[in-house]
């Protein structure tokens, strides 16, 4: 277990009407849970019923390990928290994302290797779908470490996907505590509304999700990689716990008519996606570096424009991480079919293996040649270069 010094608390979940419907007992407990030092990176932690009841005190009253458990139950219906008395240990579903940790590569990677030593069914098959939901980030930089944390990330995360299904094998979700289902969903979703849930103002930043990235490219799934595109409105899904974005088809505000003449026409996400004009037919003549005119059609066509631009880039990201995925794929298999490295790849001497059993002969023959030139070599007699006495007159 890794010990923390804090945990997130976030903003978002006190509009979160799915979370704020809760009991207040429920809202509290799921305080505690997120904030013991114990969660480790994955979300998972030790079952303690006694830290808990006595957390939840009212007053000089300690909850009971009952109305605890009630919790416990009704929270595992909301897909908060998930508890497996088997194995001694609960897990917050989402604590991955929540914690931001796609940027963060090197924490991601130690909750990846978590993961790798699940031996909870539950949550090997609660994970298993949370993890379709975590993007690797791609990581700029041409340093031997930077190399090697990218090759770890893609590697691990096959390495956990293979693991969770393995171990998730065979469990039903049926066996999950589900008595009354609920799906979390986001503040002005449309499930929240209705006559007694007048919808919520928007906040001004709803809709423009922002990809994953600490100098580097985000990306989906197993592919470790941005796939498709995002064209038109994101709505978020799952609530302040579920996250991730889905496009959407609805036309907006911003998304010009596809047959409006000066209006640009709606982009695809599937191949043959031409990059579109960034001015209208009117100003489409006039220099690039001249000052872009207050035309509403121009201001339609730059947007789409600066929308391919970033399809167009998630392409390139997307190719350079198929090629990274492909690369660390081997390497991860070179390593495990290596009797000389340890799991990591590195020798006893802490340098890289090559995986290459006559390396170190290869290395000790070429020592001894370059030794044995120098040795060889040879050097001017001092009494040759002596200087010679001058004769005196």
């Amino acid at each position: 277990m890794t010990t923390r010094e804090y945990a997130k608390n976030l903003f978002s979940q006190w509009s979160d009407r799915d979370f704020c419907n809760q009991p207040v007992f429920d809202k509290l407990l799921w305080q505690v849970l997120n904030g013991q030092r114990g969660v480790n990176t994955a979300g998972v932690f030790p079952i303690n019923f006694t830290r808990w009841c006595n957390a939840m005190r009212d007053g000089d009253n300690p909850a009971s390990e009952a109305q605890v458990r009630e919790a416990l139950a009704r929270m595992e219906a909301r897909r908060y928290v998930y508890i497996d008395e088997e194995t001694g240990e609960g897990l917050i579903r989402t604590r991955v994302r929540n914690d931001d940790l796609e940027r963060q590569p090197s924490v991601l990677l130690a909750a990846l290797k978590i993961m790798c030593g699940f031996d909870s069914p539950k949550f090997a098959h609660v994970m298993l779908a949370e993890l379709a939901q975590i993007t690797i980030p791609v990581i700029d930089s041409d340093k031997p470490y930077g190399k090697k944390l990218q090759a770890d990330l893609v590697a691990y995360y096959t390495l956990a996907q293979q693991h969770l299904k393995r171990v998730a094998e065979g469990f039903e979700p049926a066996q999950l505590v589900i008595p009354n289902p609920q799906e979390n969903h986001p503040p002005h979703h449309p499930a929240n509304q209705g006559p007694d849930h007048p919808p919520l103002d928007p906040p001004a930043t709803w809709g423009n999700a922002e990809p994953a990235n600490t100098t580097q490219g985000p990306s989906q799934g197993p592919s470790i990689s941005v796939s498709g595109s995002v064209s038109g409105s994101l709505t978020s899904k799952g609530g302040h716990l579920g996250g991730g974005a889905e496009s959407s088809s609805q036309p907006t505000a911003n998304t010009p008519a596809p047959d409006s003449g000066d209006e640009p026409r709606a982009r695809s996400s599937k191949p043959g996606d031409p990059e579109p004009p960034s001015r209208c037919v009117r100003h489409r003549d006039q220099p690039a570096d001249d000052t872009a005119p207050a035309c509403r059609p121009c201001a339609a066509f730059r947007q789409a424009h600066e929308r391919w631009t970033e399809r167009q880039r998630r392409r390139d990201l997307t190719a350079d991480s198929e090629a990274t995925y492909q690369r660390a794929a081997a390497a991860a298999e070179a390593i495990a079919n290596c009797r000389l490295c340890d799991p990591d790849g590195y020798l006893p001497n802490r340098a890289v293996c090559t995986h290459d059993p006559g390396q170190a002969d290869t290395n000790a023959r070429g020592i001894a040649r370059a030794r044995a030139a120098l040795a060889a070599k040879t050097t001017p007699d001092p009494d040759e270069t002596a200087e010679e006495p001058s004769d005196v007159a």
